[in-house]
């Protein structure tokens, strides 16, 4: 009876569990969070599957369907205009501030958001992720198939709208300007010389766009150790991938969050950390001015920290 019964759950839909992309990304979960951390689903449709697989440390809760999202090609959502908060729905904004900094179930540790839908799917707006992206630091996105996307965020809210701490003026490509940006060490530090192994580190870069860019670029973010080769980088569309260059109005100001957790580990020397911005697939990268046009190159340098 008992194998009958497990031969029914794996065959049913509804558990997932003939769909090996869904086992690999609860797998992959399982391990890398640690018993601490927070895993989020955005939606009941790996409820069953957790339920029934889950074996991890970490607990895991699961938000309502979001009003704003698109379950199918076919459906309309419940809401279909709005801020991005009434699209993700109040339960994943709670959900938000519960486990993000100064929250009821803060710990310090990441949050895990599985998603039911990811970017190849042109149809879903995923209101959620959206609202987490913009909302706090993206580390990691997997995408295990279309359905199946992880997403890792550090526990700290970004700035918002708020002007940023440090300006830079640089501009690349004549048309994406950089105006500054802020940094969060951990969710306490707020300079460069609070940045040491082990740290979750928060950057929040703030975008204009002087022009219309016409083109949709990559902007990566890459922590260059003392031999001069990246240690931690994240190359994406802006905005967790929700704000493509092409879209940029001239003029409006554009939040762009990334999360890294360094390694305990890190090699004693100088760090940097890099801004570039480059056309895919041909990895051509815009070239960078300062504020008063002089050129720097191909390549911005954020900040330097040191590990001694």
């Amino acid at each position: 009876v008992a194998i009958f019964a497990l031969w029914q759950a794996y065959d049913d839909p509804r558990y997932h569990g003939a769909d090996p992309a869904v086992h690999e990304m609860r797998a992959y979960v399982s391990e890398q969070a640690a018993p601490s951390d927070v895993i989020l689903l955005s939606s009941p449709t790996y409820v069953p599957h957790f339920m029934n697989y889950y074996k991890g440390e970490a607990t895991w809760y699961s938000l309502p369907w979001a009003p704003g999202e698109r379950y199918s090609p076919e459906q309309q959502p419940v809401v279909a205009e709005g801020s991005v908060e009434a699209l993700a729905g109040e339960e994943a904004v709670y959900a938000n501030a519960l486990f993000s900094q100064h929250g009821t179930f803060y710990h310090g540790r990441p949050i895990w958001l599985v998603m039911d839908l990811g970017p190849d799917l042109p149809w879903a707006p995923r209101p959620v992720e959206r609202y987490f992206s913009l909302h706090n630091y993206p580390v990691t996105a997997i995408d295990f198939n279309p359905y199946a996307r992880l997403v890792q965020y550090l526990p700290y809210h970004a700035p918002g709208e708020a002007a940023p701490a440090h300006e830079t003026g640089a501009t690349f490509g004549g048309t994406m300007r950089l105006a500054g940006y802020d940094i969060t060490v951990s969710g306490e530090g707020r300079g460069w010389a609070d940045v040491g192994p082990g740290d979750q580190l928060g950057l929040s870069l703030v975008w204009e766009a002087a022009a219309p860019v016409g083109a949709d670029y990559t902007v990566a973010v890459h922590i260059i150790g003392p031999d001069g080769l990246p240690v931690l980088q994240q190359d994406r569309a802006p905005a967790g991938g929700f704000a493509p260059t092409s879209t940029w109005q001239p003029g409006e100001r554009l939040r762009d969050n990334y999360g890294f957790i360094l390694p305990e580990g890190l090699p004693p020397g100088g760090y940097q950390v890099w801004v570039v911005v480059y056309s895919w697939p041909s990895l051509e990268r815009l070239p960078v001015t300062g504020p008063g046009g002089e050129p720097l190159g191909d390549h911005v340098v954020l900040g330097r920290f040191e590990v001694r």
